[in-house]
């Protein structure tokens, strides 16, 4: 997952499936007002956010006061999958928003966006990564 954009961390930038090669692509777990969130390793005061409206795409956002859209839970698949976690927005639910790697995995360049969980992960975004 990519930081969509150089320079400077900004508010409302979206994120695309990329090869890891800089802090674009790393993350940290972090704790804000005792609850958990992932921020970008370089600026760990804007983390994953839900931008609610069209197809909700992850965004960078503000963590601090932003429990609705960047408070996370992250849950192991129960598909017997190894390495393999499901992130979703502990306010509303896996069955709202579970961070979902784009259909067309062929563009390296494809938005990261919240979906309803679907119960497995595709097997077409487990062969991306080596799986």
């Amino acid at each position: 997952m990519n930081r969509y954009g150089s320079g400077a961390y900004a508010v409302d930038q979206q994120f695309s499936l990329y090869d890891a090669a800089s802090d674009d692509q790393k993350f940290k777990l972090v704790t804000v007002n005792n609850k958990q969130r992932i921020a970008m390793n370089g600026n760990t005061s804007l983390g994953l956010n839900v931008y609610r409206s069209g197809d909700n795409p992850c965004t960078l956002y503000t963590l601090l006061n932003n429990d609705n859209d960047s408070l996370v839970s992250i849950e192991a698949c129960s598909e017997g999958v190894s390495d393999c976690y499901y992130i979703y927005l502990t306010a509303h639910g896996k069955s709202v928003y579970t961070l979902t790697a784009p259909t067309n995995l062929t563009s390296t360049s494809a938005r990261v966006t919240w979906k309803p969980y679907t119960g497995s992960p595709t097997p077409e975004a487990l062969n991306r990564y080596g799986r």
